[in-house]
């Protein structure tokens, strides 16, 4: 049997305040993604929301 390499993939911590952004940027116009959330609705929502999806992006990043 071949060893197989192994390849290490790490995202960067983002902050809060990028998470709010890009929320409050998206195009209220566009079709629900296949989560079924309006963009108007994330957007909206964007100063409530951005702190914990920044905590559970920020987990990913934490994995190795």
């Amino acid at each position: 049997m071949t060893e197989r390499a192994e390849q290490e993939f790490a995202l960067d911590e983002i902050d809060t305040d990028f998470v709010r952004k890009q929320l409050q940027d998206l195009k209220s116009s566009k079709a629900t993604g296949l989560d079924k959330i309006p963009a108007k609705l994330l957007k909206d929502a964007a100063i409530q929301i951005a702190k914990p999806i920044t905590y559970i992006i920020n987990l990913q990043s934490q994995v190795v």
